[in-house]
């Protein structure tokens, strides 16, 4: 059968169950430039095996029939493109056309792409947006290229439309003929033709299908042909033994241009598993993306363990936490569940030897075996566990390498070279012949260059390389002899000589000096290595070589390489075994050294971030990751130019953010554009308005996820002076007549803002806005455009109010003081009768700490402005979220004090929790301020707000109820129920208001009257009356709208899931696709409400004269959704 068959017939047997994943994402605008940008959120979107397959089919239809560049049977096609789900479907559209698909590596350098592209002269070019650039040079140079197809391309997004524009210009001041066409483009048009027949040929097995070049490093780069045959073997053959037999989840991080990301791949959807892509190509979301997806199966290479391992050891650092005690296990069981998902079951790690204490560490960390996969380019897998895989393996032998002191003669154990006879191994090298001798030896078998012990009948343990290669933990490539060469070129080194290990992720060097330079820098053993090693990094800067490429560290020896002492030969060459027998121990003891002094510096850097300057900490954080001293690097070197790579950028990233708890891009770290002085201006910058101001970390404890309320005391966040006087302070004796209101721009803020210009208009009263703006004038076009933009009844009702009772400030709950000058701090603190406190930072994705400072110190300054001049009641916005967290009472009701109902809370930062984490915080200091000083506060916990049950078009589109609403419709399908079975007694019930009855219950009851009192109101729908979210699609099919129930969840969900990937992409991202994780399960049912709302009814009936009860969830109300979904254009 033929590779393309295989193909076929695994989507055809697994049709119905999901093939890819990737990220959710939505568009932002920026309301000031108008630029449009990709923000991505917590959740993935996936494919069938048949969506994809259709998408394939589509894609070759166009790619077959296309009139200039149509793609046949054995034409090549390029990719320079990470890893993604448009890679995979081009690659399976390649399998269907029977073509020839050239992986080329992203970050080879442009002399070595032209060479393959010259080499391979593809038609086509497959690039992903990050690298048009590169691609568009190797196009101009490649005239066999006729057509550039753009992989995760999103035209909206304002970026990648300026690069697509910018590169078809360059074509054309080159007269350039190559069009520039994104896939999803490709495929649309697809649809409008004839399929391409599904290519199959009676010699297809020996047919090439796949070209790997190799790294390159030996010189100039070599493709290992992989024909049909061999190519087959990853969807169910010869690779199919390393992996699990279930059907897996999977993760992707792994490049395309190597082997292992073809192989775990494709394994993974041979048997019928789900494959999920990392987000970004610098893996920064790595970690995240892998908590989301939660694979069962994971592939490791040393340096994603090494990142993993370093995640642990910081997370002991800054808890201060030993390794080995319990805090330590539960920061274990964290990474384990939450950070890995939890549902690891199998796991590898190839590309190079995982260390012993690696290896201990991650089988700890997962609970199972770390499978160890070698194998190679050419060969395929060739064993794992140690064990010989038999297939593919036929035979093998090991040969002496005298040059290095291995034979086969060797005790305990043999030793020597590795030679082998596979099913799996490659022909040869593609248009290259005259590398057979170097492939195969006289009897065929396969010359892998690698040292091994026989330590069984068909047992290997890896020892080391015979070739000047050296094979870095991440799978990288360094030719120890031509790096030797071009170092040598230093002046001042008279000899160089470079030593690592495949379980390093760099290598070290020693270096000989000339005696005149020794002498110059009077023997001083710093200063020296220091001169070395920018004189290195200039040189590998000036020559441009990777990051990989420069030493981690360097040993000074005085004794020159000599014929005489053995260590160069009688042609003047070196003699690396000697060499190795003289410095491997003393670099073996370095190595160790700088692992330790890497511990001790984050240590220290810990204790010493409010010591030292930014730029400081910033070289020192550099160093611990990089290697070298601080004093050693220039605020002008770039951090790729000390070593630095994309993975330990995610380290410096995370290092920095909890120096300073803000948040540091990882593209910032390791953009060419930015230098160490700029990356530390960036984090000054970020703090100049936080610098005194409390963080998480100086608050709470250092035991991980567990929060004490007894850490909130006001003294640690409010002026001394102001809590010394409070207690000699009372409310005003005359009605409220100003009020102070954050939050009015938002969703249920306008309606209080409403709300309370409509009972201060009655007073002669006044209401002050603080709004987020740069000025007054923004500020007061943004509160005026919350109501709506045209000229409608609510917005003439709050302009005729607004001349005679508002007065708009701009300001941010941010910032000291809310952002307002001494002088306006001031009055409001004389003038203000009682501040409704409404505004926060929402955002379900970020953790406690990044809202720490906009909610909790926001509400601080709030406290700080009520205890200053007279005590003025605040009126709290909290959420029912606080009811819901670990610790907490599982019916915190009206009369509980939140220090006793929750006073430890232990929680992870996970979806949704940091949020209700700061609204805790804020209701313990609103207690503390009410026990200390009387003053009065009213704090309302609100649930879902619904849409405005009278004007039109106030709804709020963002929220999950509005999305789940529009998604029905627009699907025409709902689950046959929303929850699970239950007992008969019980009835499903949907807890939400509508927002002017939500505005109006905050207004009156924190209005009325009280002394020195705290009032907790859980402002929720607890009625008992059996509606529920099945009770709104009922209601839909009544009011006209076709909806049809699946009566398995399980089949709603996925099919629900693809209707709404068939939406335009500009109705998507109002729709519930960006949430359908919280919809993948069905939910319990609760009658009435898990929490007490008794205060809520009693308080509202004593003040509300016009007998307004608590509204129950109406089929009047949904029909005004419908009109209020259809006149925004979102409902046809």
């Amino acid at each position: 059968m033929s590779l393309a068959s295989i193909v076929a017939t695994t989507m055809t047997l697994h049709a119905d169950s999901p093939a890819l994943g990737e990220r959710h994402y939505r568009l932002i605008t920026n309301n000031i430039t108008k630029e449009v940008r990709s923000q991505l959120l917590p959740g993935y979107t996936t494919v069938t095996y048949s969506e994809l397959w259709q998408r394939v089919k589509f894609l070759a239809a166009e790619l077959h029939h296309h009139p200039y560049a149509p793609i046949t049977a054995g034409c090549p096609v390029a990719f320079l493109a990470f890893t993604s789900g448009d890679y995979a479907t081009l690659d399976l559209a390649c399998i269907y056309l029977g073509a020839v698909t050239v992986a080329l590596q992203t970050n080879a350098s442009g002399s070595h792409i032209n060479s393959i592209l010259k080499e391979t002269a593809p038609l086509i070019i497959a690039v992903s947006i990050d690298h048009l650039d590169v691609a568009i040079d190797a196009v101009l140079n490649t005239p066999s290229i006729s057509r550039i197809v753009l992989l995760n391309y999103y035209p909206a997004v304002s970026e990648h439309s300026s690069k697509r524009s910018t590169a078809r210009r360059r074509l054309s001041e080159h007269s350039s003929t190559v069009s520039i066409d994104c896939l999803n483009e490709i495929i649309t048009t697809g649809k409008s033709l004839p399929d391409a027949p599904l290519y199959n040929s009676p010699n297809a097995d020996d047919e090439l299908s796949m070209l790997i070049y190799t790294s390159g490093s030996t010189g100039t780069p070599k493709g290992a042909m992989y024909t049909q045959k061999l190519a087959s073997g990853m969807w169910g053959g010869s690779w199919a033994t390393i992996f699990s037999k279930e059907p897996p989840i999977s993760f992707h991080y792994m490049p395309m241009s190597h082997v292992a990301g073809h192989s775990s791949l494709k394994s993974t959807l041979a048997r019928g598993g789900t494959c999920y892509f990392t987000a970004k190509s610098n893996l920064s979301t790595l970690l995240e993306d892998i908590s989301l997806c939660r694979p069962t199966e994971l592939s490791l290479v040393p340096r994603i363990c090494e990142l993993i391992s370093q995640t642990y050891q910081l997370a002991l650092i800054k808890h201060n936490v030993a390794q080995g005690d319990q805090k330590a296990t539960s920061i274990l069981e964290y990474i384990r569940t939450n950070t890995l998902g939890g549902r690891i079951a199998w796991a590898s790690c190839s590309s190079a030897p995982l260390p012993d204490t690696l290896k201990l560490f991650m089988e700890t960390l997962l609970n199972i075996p770390i499978h160890n996969v070698y194998g190679s380019t050419e060969a395929g897998a060739v064993w794992i566990d140690n064990e010989l895989l038999n297939p593919p393996v036929l035979n093998f032998k090991l040969i002496d390498a005298p040059e290095l002191g291995y034979f086969t003669t060797d005790l305990p154990f043999p030793r020597g070279e590795l030679l082998l006879k596979t099913l799996s191994i490659i022909p040869g090298y593609y248009k290259r012949p005259d590398l057979a001798t170097e492939l195969f030896d006289e009897l065929g078998y396969y010359k892998t260059g690698d040292i091994v012990a026989q330590t069984g009948s068909h047992r290997l343990e890896f020892v080391d390389r015979r070739k000047n290669i050296l094979k870095l933990s991440q799978g990288e490539f360094i030719a120890t002899s031509q790096l030797e060469t071009l170092y040598s070129a230093i002046p001042e080194i008279q000899n160089i000589y470079i030593y690592g290990k495949g379980e390093w992720s760099y290598f070290l060097a020693v270096i000989i000096p000339y005696n005149n330079l020794t002498k110059r820098l009077d023997e001083k053993a710093e200063t020296i290595k220091q001169f070395f090693m920018n004189a290195i990094r200039q040189h590998a800067k000036i020559n441009k070589l990777r990051s990989y490429e420069i030493p981690r560290d360097v040993l000074i020896d005085n004794t020159p390489f000599t014929q005489q002492n053995g260590l160069l030969s009688d042609h003047g060459k070196p003699m690396w075994p000697k060499l190795r027998q003289k410095y491997a121990l003393h670099l073996e003891n370095l190595n160790s050294q700088l692992i330790s002094q890497d511990r001790g510096k984050l240590q220290n850097l810990h204790q010493r971030v409010d010591k030292q300057p930014v730029l400081e900490i910033l070289k020192n954080a550099v160093c611990s990751l990089v290697g070298g001293t601080a004093e050693m690097i220039s605020p002008e070197a770039q951090f790729r130019d000390l070593g630095g790579d994309s993975i330990s950028a995610v380290n410096l990233a995370s290092l920095l953010s909890d120096f300073y708890a803000i948040n540091v891009p990882v593209d910032l770290l390791i953009s060419p554009g930015y230098d160490l002085q700029y990356i530390s201006e960036h984090i000054e910058k970020a703090l100049q308005t936080h610098k005194s101001r409390p963080s998480c970390e100086s608050i709470h404890s250092l035991t991980p996820f567990t929060f004490h309320a007894k850490d909130l005391q006001l003294e640690h966040f409010i002026n001394p002076d102001i809590l010394h006087k409070a207690n000699t302070l009372n409310t005003p004796p005359h009605p409220v007549k100003t009020i102070l209101l954050t939050g009015s721009s938002g969703y249920l803020g306008r309606f209080l803002a409403l709300q309370l210009l409509e009972s201060l208009g009655a007073q002669g009263g006044t209401l002050i806005c603080v709004v987020r703006a740069k000025d007054i004038q923004t500020a007061n076009k943004r509160f005026q455009e919350s109501f709506g933009r045209g000229d409608t009844a609510i917005s003439r009702k709050v302009r005729a109010l607004s001349k005679l009772h508002l007065e708009v400030l701009a300001g941010d709950i941010g910032e000291p003081k809310l952002g307002l000058d001494e002088a306006t701090w001031e009055r409001l603190s004389s003038e203000v009768d009682c501040i409704f406190h409404a505004a926060a930072l929402v955002n379900h994705l970020l953790p406690y700490a990044s809202l720490f400072n906009a909610n909790v110190n926001g509400t601080s300054e709030i406290i700080s402005l009520a205890l200053s001049c007279h005590l003025k009641p605040i009126v709290f916005l909290s959420s029912i979220a606080v009811a819901s967290l670990a610790g907490a009472q599982p019916t915190l009701d009206e009369d509980m004090d939140i220090r006793i109902a929750a006073p430890v809370v232990e929680a992870h930062d996970t979806y949704a929790v940091g949020y209700g984490l700061s609204k805790w915080a804020c209701e313990v200091l609103l207690r503390e301020a009410n026990s200390q000083y009387g003053l009065p506060v009213t704090t309302f916990r609100s649930s879902m707000i619904l849409a405005h049950s009278s004007y039109p078009e106030q709804l709020n589109i963002p929220d999950m109820f509005t999305r789940l609403l529009l998604s029905l419709v627009q699907t025409g399908i709902a689950p046959q129920s929303f929850y699970r079975q239950a007992e008969k007694e019980q009835k499903p019930h949907y807890d939400g208001l509508p927002v002017d009855f939500t505005a109006n219950a905050i207004v009156r009851i924190g209005l009325d009257k009280q002394k020195n009192s705290y009032r907790s109101i859980n402002l929720v729908n607890s009625h008992n009356d059996g509606i529920s979210l099945d009770t709104v699609v009922d209601w839909l099919s009544e009011l006209g709208i076709n909806i049809k129930k699946i009566s398995k969840y399980a089949d709603w969900h996925q099919q629900f899931e693809r209707k709404l990937l068939a939406l335009p992409k500009s109705l998507q991202q109002h729709t519930s696709l960006p949430l359908i994780h919280s919809l993948s399960e069905p939910a319990e049912v609760i009658s009435g409400s898990t929490i007490s709302s008794k205060r809520l009814h009693e308080t509202f009936q004593a003040v509300n004269s016009d007998k307004v009860t608590v509204p129950h969830l109406s089929k009047t109300l949904i029909h005004k959704y419908l009109t209020d979904l259809q006149s925004l254009g979102l409902l046809n």
